[in-house]
């Protein structure tokens, strides 16, 4: 099973807050990025909905149900290190989910340990089939930015159709929107923050000739308590951003979520020398969190620019939808009134 990295929200609860920036950390990603895309104006004026929606991903984690736990917990990292007993490296993962899986359990079956292990100790152990243990965070931020994408469009079809039959579809397109987009936000937060690309999550595994902390406690003070100690806000976190929107074009949307993942993990022995230093409660510590807040907000408000652009409808989309979505006298029974018309 799982190394827990949940916790139960709004219950009474022994275990540690365990999430990724905490829930004022992603609402500050999720806000700048919207600030830098450029996005319509009925976007940026649901941008405070979209800020909260970017945590429901852990709010699942806190609710405690097997389902959602085996589907939602392993989308918030993916621990690099143990990629290569599997023969992969992030750079060679195969761009689907099942594929990913796939390779997986071909590597644990020749390996003649198809059992599952407790991993994050020895890393050139024989694999066994355990894509928990992993993590899917790529996955989940291409499949989160693929279903904006869709969403988008339906949204832009009906706001080209202009059909006030339809207007209650354009609504619920548009709340699609609003759910994807914080949906995204979340996952593109979480691989900005090296503890989710590493096996060193709670504190410094195996070997450590650096002498890090093993201190679980780590994963919690870099979320949410370094935030607090040094009062990063919208305003540093803006400051922080390259001038200037990126461009993330359609087919190179994976090399992107693979580029930040990259970045990130990069950072995982810088933030654990500030612990050690004590500088990650100092200047060089706001510095560092500022930067990779600032890389999840400046790749997020890239990845909301290229759904959007990818969302454009073609005449065949607009043709496609309106077949599939014809309206019915349901629809018509909820659609606004029309005037009388007058003699």
């Amino acid at each position: 099973m799982r190394r827990p990295r949940w916790i139960v929200l709004g219950l009474a609860a022994a275990a540690p807050l365990l999430l990724a920036w905490g829930a004022p950390g992603h609402r500050l990603i999720t806000r700048a990025a919207i600030d830098a895309a450029e996005l319509p104006a009925w976007i940026r004026d649901e941008a405070p909905r979209i800020a909260e929606q970017s945590n429901e991903a852990d709010r699942y984690r806190g609710f405690r149900l097997d389902a959602l736990r085996e589907e939602n917990n392993p989308e918030h990292y993916i621990d690099l290190e143990l990629l290569p007993r599997y023969g992969l490296t992030l750079r060679t993962l195969p761009r689907s989910r099942y594929a990913f899986i796939q390779r997986m359990a071909v590597a644990a079956h020749r390996s003649g340990d198809p059992g599952r292990r407790a991993i994050g100790q020895d890393v050139g152990a024989r694999p066994s089939f355990d894509p928990e243990g992993v993590g899917t965070l790529p996955y989940a931020i291409m499949e989160h930015h693929a279903k904006l994408v869709s969403s988008m469009n339906s949204a832009r079809i009906l706001e080209r159709l202009g059909d006030p039959q339809r207007e209650h579809q354009l609504r619920q397109a548009r709340e699609n929107v609003i759910s994807h987009m914080g949906h995204l936000a979340h996952f593109v937060g979480d691989a900005a923050q090296p503890l989710h690309t590493t096996i060193h999550h709670h504190g410094w595994k195996g070997e450590n000739p650096n002498g890090y902390t093993t201190d679980p406690d780590i994963h919690g003070r870099v979320d949410g308590g370094v935030l607090r100690e040094h009062r990063l806000g919208a305003e540093t976190i803006a400051a922080a951003m390259p001038e200037g929107p990126g461009e993330i074009g359609a087919d190179e949307v994976w090399e992107a979520v693979l580029a930040l993942i990259e970045r990130s993990h990069g950072q995982v022995d810088r933030l654990y020398e500030l612990e050690r230093t004590g500088d990650l409660g100092a200047e060089p510590g706001r510095a560092f969190i500022a930067d990779r807040l600032a890389d999840a907000a400046s790749t997020l408000a890239a990845l909301y620019r290229s759904a959007w652009a990818a969302s454009e409808p073609t005449e065949d989309q607009i043709s496609g939808w309106i077949r599939y979505n014809s309206l019915g006298a349901e629809d018509r029974w909820n659609a606004p009134a029309r005037a009388a018309p007058s003699n």
